[in-house]
This record gives C-alpha cells, structure tokens and sequence, in this order.
C-alpha cells in the first residue's frame, strides 16, 4: 500500500472512531472516507480551543471555508501565524 493511500484509510479511521462521524464528505462531487463533510468542518479545529476560535470566528465575520475539508492530523496546522482579519478564510 502506498504512503497515500495509508494516510487516506488511517485519516478515514480517525474520522470515524476518534470524531464520530459516519458521514463522508465529498469534493469536485465525488464521496471521500477521509474527508469530513461540510457539517463537520469544526471538526478540524483544536477540541480544547474549538468553542472560543468558533465564537471568535463567528463575531470577526470569518467563514471557515467549504469545500474539500479533510481530516486533519494535526488541526492546527490549518491556521496561520498570524491572526486573520476580517474578510479572511479560514481552512
């Protein structure tokens, strides 16, 4: 098995056993194991800062971007150094 395609099946297990979704998620129209479905796209965000980056978030005028919203390893790589401004997207 190649290194994606481990990566694929270990991100769709995590996404299923570890967050409890079920439900795949599909990009360019196409259903993936791996990738989170829109509804769930908090998911990739930090358990211990989810609530506080969401109400942050939601009070600047940032949308998290729809889309491909794969499951993330690490959720906080998704964010930039700096904070965002309004207007920004936010993975």
């Amino acid at each position: 098995m190649s290194f994606g395609a481990a990566l694929k099946e270990h991100l769709a297990t995590y996404k299923r056993n570890t967050l409890g979704v079920d439900e795949d998620g599909t990009w360019q129209g196409r259903s993936y194991s791996h990738i989170l479905p829109e509804s769930h796209q908090h998911l990739n965000l930090l358990e211990s800062i989810r609530g506080d980056c969401l109400n942050y978030l939601e009070e600047a005028g940032i949308k998290l971007h729809g889309g491909r919203v794969g499951v993330s390893p690490r959720p906080a790589n998704l964010f930039p150094s700096s904070p965002p401004t309004k207007g920004d997207r936010i993975a």
